[in-house]
């Protein structure tokens, strides 16, 4: 019984597997500032991988929108075309997403929506269809928003502190925020992607408070530095406050050598060269007024006789 079970698994697998079929997307993410009556564009490419003949279905997804502003952002969007057909010969194939900004929309803060290509199923295919989507944030000011509660809450990222690290030691990541509102905000958070080499290595979230109206308050994230390579590293920072959220970037450098860097060796240098003048300019000094000093009873002397 046990044999058969396991027979029956890895025939399931082995019919399966082959029929697996993906596309990848590019870039990762757009960030768009709403401007009203604005028309733009930008390119997005589908990656054939791996690489070999199939049609592909391209979508707009708005799952991650609130109702408030989902039909507002379903007239911003539109593809050049929902469908492409890519060759073996084909590594990608790019194509337009057309942005057209109305007056306002519903409220404001940063708005996310996915632009996703997915393999098209073939009629009675028995497969798995793996797609990869376009993050892409749009940043509406409270200027440009209908909905008066979204003028008045608000909330300004003052700055992301994230000193540089050795690597293999935690390094904390503070996020310094404000309320811009009358209001009490609740639920504040972060939300942090550590990226590297276009690669999200790690997502960190931060604690969570409260603001009074126009209140200061810090977010805090630890990091664990041993997860990345040396090198630049690429904070991208969203803090999220009552259904809105803003965003922010910060870099962060991790190293692995102790040694000083070459501008404090010349600075400590220069203080220590500088030492060594005035110490010598004293005893010069010292030297001279002693000279001096020891000559003066000659002199009177000669004047006397």
């Amino acid at each position: 019984m046990e044999k058969s079970f396991w027979l029956i698994i890895f025939i399931s697998a082995f019919l399966i597997i082959p029929s697996v079929s993906s596309l990848g997307v590019s870039p990762g993410t757009v960030r768009l500032n709403f401007e009203p009556r604005i028309n733009t564009s930008f390119e997005m490419s589908i990656i054939n991988y791996p690489q070999k003949s199939q049609d592909a279905e391209i979508y707009i997804s708005f799952v991650k929108l609130t109702e408030e502003v989902k039909e507002d952002f379903s007239k911003i969007f539109s593809l050049e075309t929902n469908r492409i057909t890519l060759t073996e010969q084909e590594s990608k194939k790019s194509l337009n997403v057309f942005v057209n900004f109305p007056d306002k929309v519903a409220r404001a803060g940063t708005h996310e929506i996915r632009i996703g290509a997915m393999p098209t199923a073939s009629e009675g295919s028995i497969g798995i269809r793996a797609g990869n989507e376009i993050v892409v944030l749009v940043t509406v000011p409270p200027e440009f928003a209908t909905n008066a509660e979204s003028k008045i809450e608000t909330l300004e990222i003052l700055d992301v502190i994230a000193p540089n690290t050795k690597k293999g030691e935690n390094t904390k990541i503070e996020i310094l925020v404000q309320s811009k509102t009358e209001t009490i905000l609740n639920n504040v958070k972060a939300e942090i992607k550590v990226i590297q080499n276009n690669q999200e290595i790690e997502s960190l979230s931060s604690n969570q408070i409260s603001l009074n109206p126009n209140e200061q308050g810090t977010l805090t994230a630890v990091f664990d530095t041993s997860k990345a390579e040396t090198g630049t590293l690429n904070l991208e920072v969203a803090v999220f406050f009552d259904s809105k959220s803003t965003t922010a970037v910060k870099s962060l450098n991790i190293y692995t050598s102790t040694k000083r860097p070459i501008y404090l060796k010349i600075i400590v240098l220069t203080i220590s060269l500088l030492f060594l003048i005035i110490i010598a300019i004293i005893i010069l000094i010292i030297h001279l007024l002693k000279k001096k000093k020891d000559s003066d009873p000659i002199v009177q002397f000669r004047k006397t006789f």
